[in-house]
């Protein structure tokens, strides 16, 4: 399912081989990557290269480490919950402005109706 790891930033490449199999739900919520001996291999890269991917992968809110003998990196649902956390930290902040969200909403929701005007007419 993956392939070796480019050499330069090789974490990056493997957040994002992990990330793509996620998204294209290749790995499924509650599905258990392989053990990090059987990442290494496959990523062709280092114990820490491979867990500094994994603790991003985490942060996004991808996976869930669990520790101990029944651990591992466990891939988790995708949720909403912490890009409105960020998102109401940016505008507590000031980085985005209402007007900003605003100009967001309206070309999110013109590209959802068009999404939805070419799925209703596939078979």
């Amino acid at each position: 399912m993956f392939k070796r790891a480019k050499q330069n930033r090789v974490f990056q490449d493997v957040v994002e081989q992990v990330q793509d199999a996620i998204v294209t739900k290749k790995l499924a919520p509650g599905t258990r990557l392989p053990a990090e001996r059987e990442l290494k291999e496959m990523f062709n890269t280092s114990r820490g290269t491979l867990r500094e991917a994994l603790r991003v992968l985490e942060q996004k809110g991808l996976i869930e480490i669990k520790l101990g003998v029944t651990g591992g990196a466990i891939v988790k649902r995708i949720d909403t919950e912490p890009i409105m956390e960020s998102l109401a930290l940016l505008i507590r902040s000031g980085e985005v402005s209402l007007e900003h969200l605003s100009e967001f909403r309206i070309k999110i929701e013109g590209s959802l109706v068009e999404l939805a005007g070419l799925s209703a007419h596939e078979p």
